[in-house]
């Protein structure tokens, strides 16, 4: 997946972040925080068992 994809997705997110907010009079999601320029970066995770 290309970076443009990764930032269009992530907005799509974020988009319905704000559109649940607003249905649950503005209650408030847990803060996200986003590393580098894909958030969702697999190689940032790895297995905690072995294969």
């Amino acid at each position: 997946m290309t970076s443009a994809a990764w930032k269009a997705a992530f907005a799509e997110f974020l988009a319905a972040r704000t559109a649940w907010s607003q249905e649950h009079d503005g209650a408030p999601l847990p803060t996200i925080e986003v590393n580098g320029d894909e958030p969702f970066d697999w190689s940032r995770f790895r297995k905690s068992v072995p294969d």
